[in-house]
């Protein structure tokens, strides 16, 4: 990456042409009442632009989410959405240029995913670029996701098959969808899903996933339920739990 972002120093200039469509890291300004959405022709443009460094335009974009996230994250809850749609539309730049740019399937757990309002974008995302994720873990989130906040179990189901294509959660995919996705076990089987995700990010980036797990305890359809173990997780290979590939 380090060669990456030395080469995209020497683009500055290219940078400076594009300004108007993709904006430079640095300190973002207020987003406008409607800031930029992903749409259809969206992916087209920004690969033209890239040309053939596809690759630094991808970090670009990942340094475009730090710097707003850095601004947003204090933000008030009624000017939060305009931020995070920027933060939406880079990663869906970032995965479009680099479908493999790993830090930004971890980016799109951690900031995307647990924001109020944006699980359907994450969603779309991590499902959009099944094919080219090289793990299936990011899948799992996306099926509990649809089932979840979503109420879209066909989906999650869905997902949860493309996650078993994926040779690190081959095994695991099955049982742990089965458990998640069965009634009786909703909110509990929620709750500890969350919390073995949560030990996988940053801390810088579990603010979200954290005020998911608070508001899921609040809810008082929650309360009822013993607190439930998720065998099938908890099983999971350590390779798994460290978020790395198994190597079997």
């Amino acid at each position: 990456m380090i060669v990456r972002l030395l080469a995209l120093a020497l683009l500055l200039p290219v940078l400076f042409l594009a300004h108007d469509r993709i904006p430079l890291s640095g300190v973002p300004q207020q987003p406008d009442a409607n800031p930029p959405r992903w749409g259809a022709n969206s992916a087209s443009w920004h690969r033209i632009v890239a040309g053939p460094l596809p690759g630094l335009w991808a970090d670009q974009a990942i340094l475009e989410i730090f710097n707003i996230y850095n601004v947003a994250k204090d933000k008030p809850s009624t000017e939060r959405p305009q931020w995070w749609h920027l933060l939406s539309y880079q990663l869906h730049r970032a995965l479009t240029l680099d479908p493999r740019f790993r830090d930004a399937y971890r980016l799109t757990e951690g900031l995307l995913a647990y924001e109020p309002g944006f699980s359907l974008d994450a969603v779309d995302i991590l499902e959009h670029n099944a094919r080219d994720a090289e793990s299936g873990e990011y899948l799992l989130v996306a099926s509990f996701l649809a089932h979840q906040d979503l109420h879209d179990d066909a989906r999650a189901i869905r997902l949860a098959s493309m996650a078993a294509s994926k040779e690190d959660t081959s095994l695991l995919a099955a049982g742990f969808a089965a458990r998640l996705i069965q009634r009786g076990k909703g909110c509990a089987a929620a709750i500890a899903f969350l919390q073995q995700r949560k030990r996988l990010l940053p801390e810088k980036y579990a603010g979200g996933i954290e005020k998911k797990i608070e508001r899921l305890k609040q809810d008082p359809a929650c309360n009822p339920e013993p607190a439930a173990d998720m065998p099938e997780t908890q099983a999971m290979p350590p390779s798994w739990l460290r978020g790395e590939a198994s190597q079997s």
